[in-house]
């Protein structure tokens, strides 16, 4: 994990050094109290309250994102960094991520750590 978070860590500061005038600069927070740990497919991961909370960066079409999941009861049982770059080619646009998760002993049959990579394109019209 210590090399993907230098990693992430350089993608997020990179985004930030000197651009042209046309630089895209976004910066972003979120957090969220959820009654339970819902996966995206639908299944639990933990009955317990949560708190869910990100922050995430970026410039110029290159991005991080730090994300973390606390159980009320059991504390830090997720943490995730994803570091990437979007944009446009030829008129399709495309996103190509990487993605570091950690679960910490939360689910059933779960991988400790996982690694995604990701490449996603679409065109508009």
């Amino acid at each position: 994990m210590r090399k993907t978070a230098w990693i992430a860590g350089a993608t997020m500061l990179a985004t930030f050094l000197p651009h042209g005038a046309e630089s895209d600069t976004t910066v972003g927070a979120n957090i969220t109290l959820n009654g339970a740990y819902v996966a995206s497919p639908g299944f639990v991961l933990e009955e317990e309250p949560v708190i869910q909370s990100s922050v995430m960066a970026g410039r110029n079409g290159f991005y991080g994102m730090l994300w973390s999941n606390v159980n009320t009861a059991k504390g830090l049982t997720e943490a995730d960094i994803t570091t990437g770059y979007g944009g446009t080619y030829r008129g399709m646009d495309f996103d190509a991520s990487y993605n570091f998760f950690d679960l910490m002993g939360i689910g059933q049959d779960k991988t400790e750590e996982s690694m995604n990579c990701g490449l996603r394109c679409r065109k508009k019209g």
